[in-house]
């Protein structure tokens, strides 16, 4: 079940990593503090930002509320996600995703077919023609896409809900729960998922300080300040996954 800890490996790509003392770092059950030096005014997969860098941080953190059809595994070995298979025609223009069943968005509505490929047909753009059937997701283009399955697992290809009021649900371990009024000022704040379709996740909340500089980021950790910053990505990782392997 490997998003009962999606959450702590997405968190450890969201900031390139630093931790706290094992005494200290965060438990289960806990709240994690992020400082990151990237400023993100939204979560929303529609509005991408043209730079690499600042791309980069939105999908870490969107990797934390939503979730894609397909998703990468540690190896870059490609994985179910929304969609449990998926086929192509011989020319792969026409390529055919069966969807998970039983899956919530964190606002209580149903992930359907529909649902997934209105999201899915925003952010693919006009090129492409996304459609529904009773239990899948249907992407055709003019044009052979040999390289789909990769596309759809990174970059901006997460499959969101629009509520009323504008905000957007997700699919993923975490929800949103506080989020900056102002680009990048003060903090945003995660609360578990508690119907995440592969699990709950490892830690009850997340918080992120988004615009931190480099001199406060390099004293937030031996002030109690916070427990991840931005460094080290692959200790994080590794502290994160032998936690939830002996929990």
């Amino acid at each position: 079940m490997y998003v009962a800890m999606a959450a702590l490996l997405a968190l450890g790509a969201i900031t390139t990593a630093a931790v706290a003392a094992p005494s200290t770092r965060p438990q289960i059950g806990g709240t994690l503090r992020v400082q990151m030096s990237e400023r993100i005014a939204t979560i929303d997969p529609r509005q991408w930002p043209s730079s690499s860098v600042q791309s980069a941080a939105v999908e870490r953190v969107d990797s934390l509320v939503f979730d894609r059809l397909v998703r990468l595994d540690e190896r870059g070995t490609l994985q179910p996600a929304l969609a449990i298979s998926w086929q192509h025609d011989a020319k792969s223009k026409r390529w055919q995703f069966r969807m998970r069943d039983g899956v919530k968005f964190s606002d209580g509505a149903p992930l359907t077919p529909t649902a997934a490929a209105l999201a899915l047909q925003q952010l693919l753009g006009i090129s492409y023609d996304v459609s529904a059937t009773s239990d899948s997701v249907v992407v055709q283009c003019e044009h052979p896409l040999p390289n789909l399955l990769s596309e759809l697992a990174t970059g901006r290809y997460f499959i969101f809900h629009p509520a009323e009021d504008n905000s957007l649900s997700g699919t993923g371990p975490f929800r949103v729960a506080e989020w900056p009024a102002v680009e990048g000022s003060a903090k945003a704040v995660f609360l578990a998922n508690e119907t995440s379709w592969a699990g709950r996740p490892f830690v009850n909340k997340i918080e992120i300080l988004f615009g931190v500089d480099s001199q406060q980021e390099s004293n937030a950790i031996s002030f109690g300040q916070a427990d991840v910053v931005d460094d080290e990505v692959e200790r994080l990782q590794r502290i994160l996954r032998n936690n939830y392997q002996s929990a």
